[in-house]
């Protein structure tokens, strides 16, 4: 989702309706995600020579994201704008499992599918937003801070919700 619509809201800001549906084109995984359904689907067997490439490039995505939001946090300084940062912090960590859990709760989700939804809500900013907002210059600065408050203050709000869902 935020391969997508994530990214067309933030450039729309920026950029026309029509620059920012063609900036999606400039993230693979809107055309390699459903390429790789298409794939999985057919039950087609990729040649190895093929698939190798694949594989390596999959397992050196994480690796790479994680060194650009090390160089990203090296150049940041101290976060701007904390206001704003703490409002952030909260939807992310506070607001966004409470909304979670009210729709798992709409959508009769239980046990384990219960558990994971609102778990995902309340984990800290995902790297991706940073390449992203890197990529399309959308104050990348300001979301490296971001991730990086919601990552060290994740443990916080984490723990008693795991407690509380008795995951």
């Amino acid at each position: 989702m935020i391969n997508s619509v994530g990214v067309y809201i933030a450039t729309v800001g920026k950029l026309s309706p029509s620059r920012a549906f063609i900036g999606l084109f400039k993230v693979p995984a809107v055309y390699t995600i459903p390429l790789a359904f298409i794939v999985r689907a057919s039950q087609v067997e990729l040649p190895l020579a093929l698939w190798r490439p694949i594989e390596l490039m999959s397992s050196a995505a994480i690796p790479c994201m994680l060194l650009v939001l090390g160089m990203q946090i090296g150049n940041s300084g101290f976060p701007k704008h904390l206001g704003l940062l703490s409002i952030t912090t909260g939807l992310r960590l506070i607001v966004s499992p409470a909304i979670a859990f009210f729709f798992a709760h709409a959508l009769g989700l239980s046990g384990a599918a219960f558990q994971a939804g609102i778990i995902e809500a309340a984990v800290p900013t995902a790297v991706i937003t940073s390449i992203i907002a890197l990529e399309f210059d959308i104050d990348p600065t300001y979301v490296t801070s971001a991730i990086l408050v919601t990552t060290l203050l994740s443990p916080i709000t984490l723990t008693p919700l795991l407690a509380l869902l008795g995951a």
